[in-house]
């Protein structure tokens, strides 16, 4: 995201190390290798941050990661993320960029100390098959796999001198009952916002980043090699029956399709009982932002946070605009399905 930055040499190192090409499925192999050699597996009490994009996530890693208690996947090692070792020596060598707003112009600044969600790279290579569809589905991940997967986070740990770590990954709610059965002892918030708030915020960056994609195609391939197809040229819906594979075929410039969205996610959320996990936390992103609540505060109790106090409080972006053309049908449905996770979630 701090594009501008990139120079031609930058553009071909992302592309060799991150890319579908035999180096970097050298370095993936490698891994699944030297996990597969480990005789004890350690994991540690990570914390995974999941959900839509557009839900908070972002503002939720930030405030986590600011209490300096935790390591985190940080553009710093880019694009050596299948190579701990690399990402260790290079981090060293970059004088950081000044702190910048991200292309998503919503305020949220960033540099090359920021986390971010860069570990969508190790999936990509796991289930490349799955990526060359327009849309993503739930997943059932080997044990090998997810083994391998616990090496690169336990590898990050330690470049980082951290005794846990912090990962926000959208995606990886697709993985979710593997991780919530795998990570038993990490905690797992998947967060969620009002719908139509969040259909809206959908609709705005997926027309940002058309927009963005046109004038520069190296952030469309950069968004692709590191697995952000939420919005933009490259978007990729997330279908979760499969009667609905169709759906990703509707018309995203308008915002009935984000709400369509919205909605099939939540009440997959909802079926598939995550909820009955000790170690799964359903928060709402309107909770987080009510001071009243103190929920940040608790939610750090849970999670074994003691440094609450750090980072920037969450502040509310809804906006009272009369959205047009929204489908009352699904209109009725979202905020019924709202309703319901609210009076589930972590108060």
């Amino acid at each position: 995201e701090t594009m501008n930055q990139y120079n031609f040499f930058d553009k071909i190192l992302h592309e060799q190390f991150l890319g579908n090409n035999s180096l970097s499925n050298f370095f993936y192999e490698r891994i699944l290798n030297k996990s597969s050699n480990q005789n004890q597996i350690i994991k540690s009490n990570n914390i995974f941050i999941t959900g839509l994009a557009r839900a908070g996530t972002t503002a939720l890693l930030n405030r986590l990661y600011a209490t300096e208690e935790l390591g985190s996947f940080l553009y710093k090692f880019m694009p050596f993320i299948l190579l701990p070792g690399l990402a260790k020596i290079a981090s060293r060598s970059k004088n950081n960029i000044a702190t910048q707003e991200r292309f998503h112009s919503d305020g949220i600044k960033i540099n090359l100390n920021s986390p971010e969600c860069l570990d969508e790279v190790f999936w990509i290579k796991s289930f490349s098959n799955d990526y060359d569809m327009e849309f993503l589905k739930p997943t059932a991940v080997s044990n090998e796999t997810l083994k391998a997967y616990n090496y690169l986070i336990e590898e990050f740990k330690l470049i980082q001198g951290k005794k846990r770590m912090l990962i926000k990954n959208n995606n990886n709610h697709l993985r979710l009952r593997s991780f919530l059965e795998f990570f038993s002892d990490s905690y797992f918030i998947f967060i969620y916002r009002d719908p139509i708030q969040h259909a809206n915020s959908l609709l705005e960056q997926h027309f940002n980043f058309i927009n963005l994609q046109r004038k520069d195609k190296f952030i469309l391939n950069y968004m692709n090699l590191i697995g952000h197809f939420e919005f933009g040229a490259g978007v990729k819906s997330f279908t979760y029956k499969v009667n609905e594979f169709e759906f990703y075929k509707k018309n995203k410039l308008n915002i009935n399709y984000w709400l369509n969205q919205w909605i099939k996610t939540h009440e997959w959320l909802l079926e598939e009982n995550f909820i009955n996990y000790s170690n799964f936390i359903l928060i709402s992103y309107e909770d987080l932002c009510d001071d009243e609540m103190n929920l940040y505060e608790k939610l750090c109790e849970q999670v074994k946070i003691s440094n609450f106090r750090s980072g920037l409080p969450f502040k509310s972006s809804n906006n009272r605009n009369n959205f047009k053309d929204i489908d009352n049908k699904l209109l009725n449905i979202s905020g019924k399905l709202y309703s319901q996770l609210k009076s589930i979630s972590f108060k």
